[in-house]
């Protein structure tokens, strides 16, 4: 007899969608990141004069560069290369016209090299704290992909985001991060610089092998178009690749974002991927204020500025949507979900990104419901009306929540073919979005 795991498995039957409200739901941002992080007012206590000192608690190869060096924390009075040098992680006062005395403790701010534990994946709860790590969303022209990436998420509800820095530039160093997503609770994955097709199909099977019953970790894929220059053909093409409902792909191919440089100071118009506005629609999807039932058809992207100058025809619209493309439009200024879909186009529940989430959800949740009677013991009446009764309240709770419209045929029965094993199945309709309002009318005269 072949093993199977403790736990609770949760296999859906012609794809019917449901929903609760019980584990949490979280984006994961994949991406560049800086090379180096700040370290601020390091105390260092002075040497003899004109003499060398070695940076507090750092070996040559931590130092990248020194950002400041002053008498009092957050005060730079000393001058590099006038008053002072830094040699690997030395402050050489050599030469220097000014220095503290000898035995005083002065401040040196650096930029530190990352370690390996850098490129892990690591938790957040805020922006200044992500930006610290991976630096700002935009210096010196230079975009750093998981600071603007959590940026859009947090601006648009998240309340937390998992942050992972790939180690390098190269596919395989690309798809290094995305394999350390596999024992990371992750509902959605966004890798707004990962527009490849050769990297978006191995996120797509990410998504494949992490949401099946033998891992148990359902997630989706929100990304952009193969190239920023995509056509409405070539958009098309891009979803037609796909055609599952673990993908949302998002048009236009390019999106405009206002960014400060944090080097020159000055307000940038940035283009960018569309799928940075990807980051924000998770965003949404995993805020705390909305349930997996909420609409996201005609949701505001915050942060997003404009669509490039990008204006498609209805018809273009159209074309776009009833093949499996996200299209966003630019209402008075107003970024916004035209119609929250896939890339599957085989059915209204596999369509509806909406709906999708509510059944990944459904998945989550049964096994948290079910999850306390593990261990116990299986007396099987008792035991199945306490199971049947368990998921009748979970059903009405979902109602009451406006997560189901109804639910019918609870059914709890022991295994023929394993004593060990509870039989638990159970119909419901969600909640669906008005997408469309037919209206007729008659005129007289």
């Amino acid at each position: 007899m072949a093993y199977t795991g403790h736990g609770v498995s949760v296999t859906e039957v012609n794809t019917t969608p449901a929903t609760v409200s019980g584990a949490p739901r979280r984006v994961a941002i994949v991406g560049k990141g800086s090379a180096t992080y700040n370290v601020y007012n390091v105390e260092v206590v002075k040497g003899v004069s004109g003499g060398t000192d070695t940076i507090t608690g750092t070996i040559v190869s931590d130092v990248n560069s020194v950002i400041g060096c002053g008498s009092l924390p957050g005060l730079y009075d000393y001058r590099l290369t006038t008053d002072y040098t830094v040699v690997d992680n030395t402050i050489s006062w050599a030469g220097a016209t000014t220095q503290p005395t000898t035995g005083d403790t002065y401040y040196v701010t650096y930029r530190q090299n990352k370690g390996t534990s850098y490129y892990e994946p690591m938790l957040f709860t805020d922006q200044s704290s992500v930006e610290a790590v991976y630096g700002n969303k935009l210096a010196d022209g230079v975009v750093s992909e998981v600071s603007l990436g959590s940026f859009l998420a947090f601006t648009n509800g998240a309340s937390e985001v998992l942050c992972l820095q790939q180690s390098g530039d190269t596919t395989q160093d690309m798809e290094d991060a995305i394999d350390k997503l596999e024992t990371e609770e992750v509902d959605v994955i966004c890798a707004p610089g990962m527009c490849s097709s050769t990297l978006q199909n191995y996120i797509f099977a990410n998504c494949k092998k992490m949401s099946s019953e033998t891992e148990k970790k359902e997630r989706i894929f929100i990304t952009s178009p193969v190239l920023t220059t995509s056509t409405v053909d070539q958009i098309v093409s891009t979803a037609v690749s796909f055609r599952n409902d673990m993908v949302t792909v998002i048009a236009p191919a390019t999106v405009d974002i206002v960014l400060t440089d944090a080097i020159c100071n000055t307000d940038v118009t940035t283009t960018v991927p569309s799928a940075f506005a990807g980051c924000a629609l998770a965003g949404i999807i995993s805020s705390p204020s909305n349930d997996e039932a909420e609409p996201l058809t005609r949701k505001q992207l915050l942060g997003i500025d404009s669509l490039s100058g990008t204006k498609y025809k209805e018809s273009e619209m159209n074309k776009l949507g009833r093949n499996g493309v996200l299209v966003l439009e630019n209402i008075n200024g107003i970024i916004r979900v035209r119609h929250a879909v896939t890339t599957s186009i085989a059915n209204v529940n596999e369509q509806e990104l909406q709906v999708k989430i509510i059944r990944n959800q459904t998945r989550k949740d049964l096994r948290e419901l079910f999850e306390p009677y593990i261990g116990t013991k299986y007396v099987t009446s008792s035991t199945n009306a306490l199971l049947a009764s368990a998921l009748d309240g979970f059903c009405k709770d979902k109602i009451q929540n406006k997560v189901y419209v109804e639910y019918k045929d609870i059914k709890v029965s022991q295994s023929t073919t394993d004593a060990r094993v509870a039989l638990i199945s159970y119909s419901f309709k969600p909640v669906y979005t008005l997408t469309w309002e037919t209206i007729s009318y008659s005129l007289y005269f």
